[in-house]
């Protein structure tokens, strides 16, 4: 269960990673700065239409189309956005700001060698832009060259100090070496810099927990009262409460997960582990389980707890079923193997 947590909060921190934008901004602006990763901190919706009425008027206008671009790319509609920075890099690939946004669309298309060559071109051109530095660090991290990205990374911060997005990538490169301590305090650093940082407090859970350190919780909390409804503080605040047994917290959390978000799959499946484990409750558990598969068909551990809740209500046949269907998804998961055996050797 703990490996499947740790896969949420790590495919949300590389999307973090591809999508924290690069732009011509100084110092004390960046300071300032907040959230612009996600999608609560712009009005993408008022700012798409500004963007149209001014692009119906000057259609070839590469800054704008490169804007519009940016602001697709941030509410993660960027399959909307690439003829628009495609459009905007013919025009004028000697803008700036278009080979930014162009080096990001790259990066989300993982054309690494693309991306590096914009971000080149910009440092080639304004050597004290500290987030063209950190780009080219984040085209090394994306290919597991935390050596040379570190390299960058420093390259950044020598030209702007408190440039939060390079301690969130050194926390980033610190978590992926191992090095548990160093992370924490990179991540600290970037949440000192932007007290709303949202996805810093996330990270400093998520670090916590792995020390077992009592502060995982309250890292949540602070994300929660950040953003009183992101799902990921939820969770965090939900599996910690799960770990210390205490259950009808837990619950609670999980059942404002799903108020959110319906199809939250690891809510449902947390509250079938906890009917299972802890509370022997089969019927319940199995409701929890059967709805995580329909929304996750190929969640294993879920296909497996529903065979065992179902051998808990003495429906062997259903058990059977689920069993198999965990050995189809995954070959090698032994203990579904085992009580097939099991209920096999009953007949």
């Amino acid at each position: 269960m703990y490996l499947r947590h740790l896969l949420i909060f790590t495919t949300f921190f590389l999307s973090t990673l591809l999508l924290t934008s690069c732009g011509d901004k100084n110092p004390e602006e960046q300071v300032s700065e907040t959230n612009v990763n996600s999608y609560q901190a712009i009005d993408g919706d008022a700012e798409l239409a500004r963007l149209e009425q001014l692009l119906e008027q000057d259609p070839n206008n590469a800054a704008l189309l490169a804007q519009r671009a940016d602001i697709l790319f941030k509410l993660f509609r960027q399959d909307e956005g690439l003829s628009d920075i495609a459009k905007a890099f013919r025009l004028d690939s000697n803008n700036l700001e278009v080979r930014r946004v162009h080096a990001g669309y790259m990066m989300g298309q993982l054309k690494i060698l693309s991306a590096r060559d914009d971000y080149n071109f910009i440092i080639e051109r304004d050597p004290g832009n500290a987030e063209a530095y950190l780009g080219m660090a984040r085209t090394y991290a994306v290919e597991g060259n935390n050596a040379k990205a570190f390299q960058f990374t420093d390259e950044a911060l020598k030209r702007n100090v408190k440039f939060r997005d390079a301690y969130v990538l050194k926390g980033m490169m610190f978590r992926a070496d191992g090095k548990i301590d160093l992370s924490i305090s990179s991540y600290q650093t970037a949440v000192e810099i932007d007290p709303n940082y949202y996805s810093g407090y996330i990270a400093l859970g998520n670090l916590h927990e792995i020390k077992n350190s009592p502060l995982a919780l309250d890292f949540y909390k602070t994300a929660l009262d950040v953003d009183p409804k992101g799902l990921e503080a939820m969770y965090g605040i939900a599996m910690v409460e799960q770990n210390r047994r205490n259950l009808e917290e837990a619950k609670a959390y999980y059942r404002s997960i799903l108020a959110i978000e319906p199809e939250y799959y690891t809510a449902l499946y947390n509250q079938g582990y906890i009917k299972l484990v802890y509370e022997s409750e089969y019927d319940s558990a199995t409701y929890f389980f059967q709805k995580t598969v329909d929304i996750e068909p190929l969640y294993t551990d879920a296909w497996f707890n529903l065979g065992l809740s179902e051998q808990a209500r003495g429906k062997n046949r259903e058990a059977l079923k689920a069993f198999k269907e965990t050995l189809k998804i995954d070959p090698d998961y032994e203990k579904a193997g085992e009580e097939i055996k099991n209920i096999l050797n009953m007949k």
